[in-house]
């Protein structure tokens, strides 16, 4: 264990000084970042180079698989040599070269125990002693009162003999092997540089000739940008909106006079791992140990093969080529302030300068006009939107929320040129100030979106709904009817206008799959709603009434028909003759009915006579044939038989009868 007493002691290393660096070594700050909506930032970074030179970046190690798989070098005059950079755990590598790890840097004596071999000049206490080390021994020393570790050095001379040295508070050590030397050099470093251990070191080499600007290119991680807007209403029909972008600098970097884009889009973004190490298992093969298997006999001849056929390599060398970065229209000059209403607060201040807005393919870019400078881990916040845009207030009431008070909300028209990214909207009432918040959704150029941002608790909405069924139209063939039927959905809505002022009211009527819908008020759809749109004046009350109506057909035999059913279909419309035969075959169903029953009620008759037979036949096996209760069982017999042969002849006509009338409605429903 290192003692308390050695733990100043110091180690001279005499290092031999380090190559002369071929090229040019240069630093390259951001000078131009793109920050995405999708949780990326696009960093671009230039340098001056003149000839060959090796360029040198240093990221947050959080951001270095990033690069690994995006890194872009841009060199108008000259070739990509190498990207290098500092492995997983440089410190751990560094020191896998040497005898002992980082733990006893500061621990002398336990150090040269860990050097075998290794030769030194150590100085202590005025005396010098040279050779290979053989290792140290600590005992515990007797000093007054105190006893303390003493740890002696033993080295083995170039004569072959060995000296010994007690290491005391001056002691210095230098090593004379010269691979030993180099090796600890190298792990000293790595350990100096592990307190940047959040950061990676990227060496970027170049080749080429001339003074040219290089360029470095990659895409990493970074926080979403965040749009917030802020809406000022006038009564006018008019509306200022601001968007402003809240942003962060995660790039481990200061920003200096950065040119500054934000797009907002939707891409698709993943991530690798290619930083890490990974290391394919491999089977073990065990070490066979013996005489091998014989071999097969070959007994057949051998003949030689066709040569295989000559391939063909072809090399292609292509560079990836970018478009320049195109032109950016004119800034639109930002709207003026609204006026000042009477009596109170000052104008709304507009942005100095606003951004340049592009449409992209699948994204929409807000190019800053000045460049911006934010210290690393810092905030900002600045407009990227300021227009005016047509507004319309209204009271939008959604029946799914349960609640009989619409909201108040603003229908508002993208007029500022460019698609606006989805975020969060503070509504402000030109006159009265802060009125609510809302959800800003994705707003293409010339689109409108509704924005809720208030309950409207002085407007009332309550509504009713019939539900209807009928049958629009029949028809017959081959015994089968197809009915044509229209469900129904009457809905009222009905409004109790606020006390003090009109309003404009949008009802979002919800869309049934297969339903179409009428209404009067209808406005506009959606993919989920209808939209009604009614207007209340104060104090007043208004309904608004919305039929929804779904065609649908449903198919019968007429041979399994009831007679209720075939007289409510005679009823439906359709042709008069086929009305009239369906009255007839009602008519006849319902004989066929009839018969079917009495021809019941005879069963049930002869069932009840059987089960009589059965008892009065227990009853005779129980007593005395010649007894006066045997006699009476049997005289019950005998008018039971005479009622079954009368029931069962009763059945025969009935069933005859039963089996005509089926018949004739049979042949009736053959005709039709």
């Amino acid at each position: 264990m290192p003692s308390a007493a050695l733990s100043p002691l110091a180690i001279a290393l005499f290092l031999v000084p380090a190559a002369p660096l071929l090229a040019q070594t240069a630093a390259a700050p951001i000078d131009r970042i793109t920050l995405s909506s999708g949780g990326v930032a696009q960093v671009h970074r230039q340098v001056q180079v003149d000839g060959d030179g090796v360029v040198r970046i240093s990221v947050p190690a959080t951001q270095i698989d990033d690069v690994l798989k995006s890194l872009l070098v841009r060199d108008p005059g000259g070739s990509l040599q190498s990207v290098t950079l500092d492995g997983p755990a440089p410190v751990d590598e560094a020191f896998a070269q040497l005898p002992f790890d980082a733990g006893l840097l500061g621990a002398l004596p336990d150090l040269l125990k860990q050097m075998p071999g290794t030769r030194v000049r150590v100085t202590s206490g005025g005396r010098t002693i040279e050779g290979a080390v053989l290792g140290t021994q600590t005992v515990e020393s007797k000093q007054g009162d105190t006893t303390l570790p003493q740890s002696t050095l033993s080295v083995l001379t170039t004569e072959r003999r060995i000296d010994t040295l007690r290491l005391g508070a001056d002691t210095s050590v230098e090593v004379l092997d010269d691979g030993m030397r180099e090796r600890f050099a190298t792990a000293v470093a790595a350990l100096a540089s592990a307190g940047a251990d959040r950061y990676r070191n990227v060496a970027i080499a170049v080749k080429g000739s001339g003074a040219r600007k290089l360029g470095l290119e990659y895409v990493s991680a970074a926080p979403v940008w965040k749009p917030a807007f802020r809406l000022v209403l006038d009564k006018a029909g008019k509306a200022r909106l601001q968007g402003w972008a809240v942003l962060e600098n995660a790039t481990g970097e200061d920003w200096n006079n950065v040119d500054l884009t934000l797009t907002s889009g939707a891409p698709v973004t993943l991530s690798q791992k290619l930083y890490d190490r990974y290391w394919r298992e491999r089977p073990d093969l065990p070490v066979v140990a013996g005489a091998a298997d014989r071999p097969r006999t070959d007994e057949a001849a051998a003949f030689e093969a066709a040569p295989p056929p000559p391939q063909a390599y072809a090399k292609a060398d292509q560079r990836l080529r970018m478009a320049p970065r195109p032109s950016a229209p004119m800034a639109p000059a930002a709207p003026a302030p609204l006026a000042e209403p009477s009596g109170a607060m000052a104008p709304i201040a507009g942005a100095s300068e606003g951004p340049v807005a592009q449409e992209n393919l699948v994204s929409v870019s807000f190019h800053l006009p000045r460049p911006v400078t934010l210290p690393r881990g810092q905030t900002l916040s600045l407009p990227f939107i300021d227009a005016e845009v047509p507004a319309e207030r209204l009271a939008v009431y959604q029946p799914e929320t349960g609640s009989r008070y619409p909201v108040s909300a603003v229908m508002l028209k993208n007029a500022s040129g460019a698609s606006l990214p989805t975020g969060i909207l503070t509504v402000y009432d030109a006159e009265t100030g802060f009125v609510g918040d809302a959800q800003l959704p994705t707003l293409p150029v010339n689109e409108q979106r509704l924005a809720s941002f208030a309950a409207d608790r002085k407007v009332e909405i309550s509504s009713e709904m019939k539900p209807e069924q009928r049958t629009v139209k029949i028809s017959v063939s081959q015994g089968v009817l197809r009915a044509e039927t229209l469900a129904r959905r009457v809905t009222t809505y009905t409004i109790k206008g606020a006390p003090d002022a009109p309003r404009t009211v949008i009802i979002e009527h919800p869309r049934l799959p297969g339903w179409s819908t009428k209404s009067e008020q209808l406005d506009s759809t959606t993919p989920t709603h209808q939209r009604l749109r009614a207007q209340v004046a104060a104090g007043a009350t208004a309904k608004v009434e919305v039929v929804d109506e779904r065609p649908g057909t449903a198919v019968y035999a007429l041979a399994d028909a009831n007679a209720q059913a075939l007289l409510a279909w005679s009823n439906a419309p359709a042709d008069p003759a086929l009305t009239a035969k369906l009255k007839q075959l009602a008519q006849a169903r319902a004989k066929v009915v009839e018969a079917e029953q009495s021809l019941g009620d005879v069963d049930q008759k002869l069932t009840a006579q059987g089960e009589n037979q059965a008892r009065l036949r227990e009853n005779l096996g129980a007593v005395p044939a010649d007894s006066a209760l045997g006699k009476r069982y049997l005289q019950m017999m005998t008018d039971s038989e005479n009622t079954i042969g009368t029931l069962t002849t009763q059945r025969d006509k009935l069933n005859d009868a039963l089996q005509a009338l089926r018949k004739s409605y049979a042949d009736d429903l053959a005709k039709l």
